[in-house]
């Protein structure tokens, strides 16, 4: 939960409670669009120059996560969706001698060590998951080619399963990474409608 400040940084007047989620690997911001459209307060983080259109990205490296990590708010939730094409099951690398560089991977999972939140999630395509169990185990969930890791309240499937063909199929299309690589709005709406029924849940225990 945030005091949010009129500026960033630590000054400023305090007007009001809001949750906070970081966006770590944030490409378009497909993971926290449904959060960005309502009050929580967005961070998103990516390390392309292109990207800064994007309404509330800062152009940061997750590997340099110590340089600017402290200059956040303590975030509610955390979203990390490490770049896949090394790990698409599409990459023609033969998977007898493939050695993925999981160093973003590392650190996003660094930055979720640091912070604490009370919940995370990490997103991946199917190919990483060898790589990525050696690290943290097994997925918690999968949605279509979309596969979760991490502390999360489970996603209720059952609303979204319509949508999982279509999404399967829209990967397939001829796009840009970034556009391959974004989460769906359902998705994201979801991960927030869990989230904000886990909170009610609690405060009435």
């Amino acid at each position: 939960m945030l005091y949010l400040w009129l500026r960033d940084g630590r000054g400023g007047h305090m007007i009001g409670k809001r949750k906070v989620v970081w966006d770590l690997c944030s490409g378009l911001g497909g993971w926290t669009e449904a959060f960005a459209q309502s009050d929580w307060v967005v961070i998103r983080i990516d390390n392309n120059p292109d990207l800064e259109y994007v309404p509330f990205t800062r152009i940061w490296d997750v590997k340099d996560w110590m340089d600017w990590i402290d200059e956040l708010p303590h975030p509610d939730l955390v979203v990390a969706s490490p770049p896949c094409q090394e790990f698409s099951t599409a990459n023609p690398v033969s998977r007898l001698d493939f050695d993925p560089d999981m160093s973003i991977v590392q650190a996003c999972l660094d930055i979720i060590d640091y912070s604490k939140p009370r919940n995370w999630v990490l997103e991946n395509v199917k190919g990483a998951c060898p790589y990525i169990r050696k690290l943290i185990g097994h997925h918690r969930q999968f949605i279509g080619p979309f596969f979760l890791w991490g502390n999360f309240p489970f996603l209720d499937d059952r609303r979204i399963r319509g949508y999982q063909k279509n999404i399967a199929s829209e990967k397939s299309r001829t796009r840009s990474a970034q556009e391959v690589a974004m989460i769906p709005f359902e998705i994201s709406f979801q991960l927030k409608r869990s989230f904000e029924h886990q909170e009610r849940i609690t405060r009435w225990c």
